[in-house]
C-alpha cells in the first residue's frame, strides 16, 4: 500500500511539473522578456526599431559596375602543373650506390 501511494505521489508531482513547464513557464518568460525589452527601450530610445525611420533599400556597388573582365595569366600568376613521379625500389638503390 505504501509503495502504490509513493508511486502515485511521484506521478502527480511529475504531471504538475510537466504542466507548469509546458503551459505556465512560457507565459511567464514572454511576460518577463516584454518587461525587460520595454525597460531597455526606455533607457535607449535610439535603439527602438519601431521608432526608427524606414530607409529606402539602396544597392551600393563598390568599384566599376561595368567591369566584367576577370584577372588572367600575368595578373594572377603562373600556373604550374605538377606531376607525381614514382620510382622503383631497385632504381633508387642503384642511384644511391652510384652517388657514393
Amino acid at each position: 500500500m505504501g509503495l502504490i501511494r509513493l508511486v502515485a505521489i511521484f506521478l502527480l508531482i511529475y504531471l504538475i511539473f510537466r504542466f507548469l513547464v509546458m503551459y505556465i513557464f512560457p507565459v511567464f518568460v514572454r511576460w518577463y522578456v516584454k518587461r525587460v525589452k520595454r525597460r531597455f527601450y526606455q533607457h535607449h530610445p535610439h535603439a527602438d526599431p519601431s521608432k526608427q525611420k524606414k530607409k529606402k533599400a539602396q544597392t551600393r556597388f563598390w568599384g566599376n559596375v561595368h567591369q566584367t573582365e576577370t584577372k588572367t595569366g600575368s595578373q594572377i600568376g603562373e600556373y604550374v602543373d605538377y606531376e607525381e613521379i614514382k620510382e622503383d625500389k631497385k632504381d633508387k638503390t642503384q642511384k644511391d650506390k652510384n652517388e657514393k
